[in-house]
């Protein structure tokens, strides 16, 4: 009975132990398979081995077309339009009439004015004629004067003698007060005649100036073409009534058309050494067919607020008529050359900043820097780079790999 109990008080620790012992010789008698490696991937890339040049880049830029004159005729009188000769598109020739407005109200007036300058002139030559009647006249007031002085001094001594009547005396001196006065006038007259003179020569010089703007309005009456030009833009119709300042017409020298397009701050600072050296960059321009080459002229003083460069004005050296005012172009500048340049495709470039070079078998990444662009004989597009960490004979990688990264193991096979 004691060992029944001794027993069923120890079997759980048997039964523990028990469990124990078979997991170790589980353990012990176990397999052990190891597990199969796994294989590190291998990319199949084109590669090309290089060999550092001296090139010329070429730098895209999207510029608008300008003219150094370009110029917005306008309406300098009120007046219909009767006439508009020209369409826009149309080149025109120095002096061709351009609108022709009504020149009716501008006859008038300068009619008004001839009219008016006559009457002057009339009034100038009367008043000559009554000046140098005056003159006559005035000596012939002198000579009364004495005489009528002359019978008051009489009849004063008549009266004094008692010969003579004091009625006498006194219409003797009326008249000669009489005569005084009318010399006084005369002579007022005369002395006045200068300044009535310039009063209506001034009036004249005043009629002559309206008469000159009567007859510049007249010609204002028609439009004419300042210089040869093409029409960019007709703002009115005929029937439509303008006034002063009113836009007629809009036109542009095509000779003298210009490029305006905007320069990356990178590049400025070669460009501004090429001009300083009087080595102005060229460009040419690809449209329908045609080839448009231009020269980069200047560059720009002024920055505007938010601009990420500097604007470059370029001549048009040829084919101005494909040209047309404020058309939108895409340029290709040539840049300076650069030494030691490579010219990849641009699958090549990661980040813009960085290729990568096949090294036994692995990618490791370069730092580069972007000049520009090069096109090749066959039109190919390339874009070309330069580092210090390449060498002739180097392997670059062509093909573009997502999340490349150095270390990477790849293959070289032809494309």
């Amino acid at each position: 009975m004691l060992k029944a109990i001794k027993l069923k008080k120890y079997l759980p620790l048997i039964v523990i132990g028990c469990a124990i012992l078979l997991f170790l010789l589980f353990l012990v008698t176990k397999s052990h398979t190891k597990p199969a490696p796994v294989a590190e991937r291998t990319w199949s890339v084109a590669a090309k081995k290089i060999t550092p040049q001296t090139l010329t880049p070429n730098l895209v830029l999207f510029g608008k077309v300008e003219s150094e004159e370009n110029t917005t005729l306008k309406a300098a009188i009120t007046a219909d339009v009767i006439a508009t000769p020209i369409d826009e598109g149309n080149s025109v020739y120095e002096k061709q009439t351009l609108v022709q407005l009504d020149p009716r109200d501008a006859q008038l007036t300068t009619q008004q004015r001839q009219a008016e300058i006559q009457r002057l002139n009339a009034l100038i030559a009367s008043e000559k004629t009554r000046h140098a009647i005056d003159l006559q006249s005035l000596e012939s007031e002198q000579r009364l004067i004495q005489l009528s002085k002359n019978e008051l001094e009489r009849r004063r001594q008549l009266e004094k003698k008692q010969a003579g009547t004091k009625a006498e005396f006194e219409q003797a001196e009326q008249a000669y007060q009489q005569q005084r006065l009318d010399l006084y006038n005369k002579e007022l007259a005369v002395n006045d005649f200068k300044n009535r003179i310039a009063e209506l020569q001034a009036q004249k010089r005043r009629a002559e100036a309206e008469l000159g703007v009567a007859k510049l309005d007249l010609e204002r009456a028609t439009i004419i073409a300042p210089y040869a030009a093409r029409v960019a833009t007709v703002h009115v119709s005929v029937g439509d009534r303008v006034q002063p300042g009113d836009q007629l017409v809009e036109i542009f020298d095509n000779h003298a058309l210009e490029i305006r397009a905007q320069i990356p701050f990178k590049y400025v600072d070669s460009i501004r050494d090429a001009l300083s050296n009087n080595k102005k960059p060229k460009a040419k321009i690809e449209l329908d067919e045609h080839i448009i080459y231009l020269t980069l002229d200047r560059l720009t003083a002024k920055i505007s607020s938010g601009r990420s460069g500097v604007d470059a004005i370029f001549k048009v050296d040829n084919e101005m008529n494909l040209l047309e005012l404020e058309k939108t172009v895409t340029i290709y500048l040539s840049l300076p050359a650069k030494n030691a340049a490579i010219a990849l495709p641009s699958q090549a470039l990661y980040e813009l900043d960085r290729i990568y070079k096949i090294v036994e078998g692995r990618l490791l990444a370069v730092k580069v820097k972007k000049v520009g662009s090069y096109t090749t004989m066959h039109d190919e597009k390339l874009i070309i780079v330069t580092s210090t960490q390449l060498k002739s004979g180097d392997l670059i990688l062509l093909t573009h790999i997502p999340n490349a990264i150095t270390g990477l193991k790849v293959r070289i096979v032809k494309m």
